[in-house]
């Protein structure tokens, strides 16, 4: 009787790299996804533009974008989340209790006017903010 043998001769030296490929595959899909997800949480802002000032952001800011909205109220948006002006304080204290040296970086628009960005500055104040940066564009 004859035997047969389970690895044939021509098999070694061979690997199978499907399973890697479908690895590689998975982990493409998960960083696009995860890039995306990163990019969609600043929206676009157009700030006011100066010739001065620092041009290093503050590490792992709170980022707090004021957008225009209905007219004498301004849109307040934190991480894609719209929130009211009287919610700005409660979530600068409560981001302050599990990281106490966060700065506040404002990004408001820059059709608007001062007064409808100094409620939000007072806010984060009153949250007990330490530091607080009102972002602008560099220009000439």
């Amino acid at each position: 009787m004859r035997r047969r043998t389970l690895h044939s001769e021509h098999s070694i030296g061979r690997v199978n790299v499907t399973p890697m490929i479908d690895v590689v595959m998975v982990l493409i899909v998960f960083y696009l996804i995860v890039g995306k997800l990163a990019s969609d949480r600043i929206e676009a802002v157009p700030l006011p533009v100066t010739a001065t000032g620092d041009q290093d952001p503050p590490p792992d800011p709170l980022v707090i974008n004021v957008l225009p909205g209905e007219p004498g109220s301004p849109r307040i948006v934190v991480d894609t989340f719209e929130i009211e002006l009287d919610t700005v304080q409660r979530m600068v204290e409560r981001q302050l209790k599990s990281r106490p040296d966060v700065a506040v970086q404002i990004r408001a628009d820059k059709s608007l006017r001062y007064g409808l960005v100094q409620p939000v500055l007072e806010a984060c104040r009153a949250g007990g903010a330490r530091s607080v940066v009102l972002s602008a564009e560099k220009g000439s």
